[in-house]
């Protein structure tokens, strides 16, 4: 999980079905969540970091896919899927 601004965003964690890929808004000023589009390049996974460092973008940093890697990998969300 991750803040910008009065927003938390939360991604992926595992449930019932398997390892999860989607993307979510809690805007703290209206107490209202969202449901942001997932990203087809971004495997569900699980013990993923959330990092909003970068202006305009999400970044998905480590957590487990399902399949062992010794690369380390971050993929990004555009700013388009902010939630507004």
């Amino acid at each position: 999980m991750v803040s910008v601004g009065t927003k938390l965003y939360v991604f992926g964690g595992c449930g019932e079905a398997g390892r999860l890929n989607d993307l979510h808004c809690y805007d703290t000023e209206t107490g209202a969540w969202q449901q942001l589009p997932s990203s087809p390049h971004i495997a569900g996974r699980g013990g993923a970091e959330l990092v909003g460092s970068v202006p305009g973008r999400l970044l998905v940093i480590g957590g487990f896919s399902g399949q062992v890697s010794s690369a380390c990998a971050a993929k990004s969300f555009a700013a388009s899927v902010f939630c507004t």
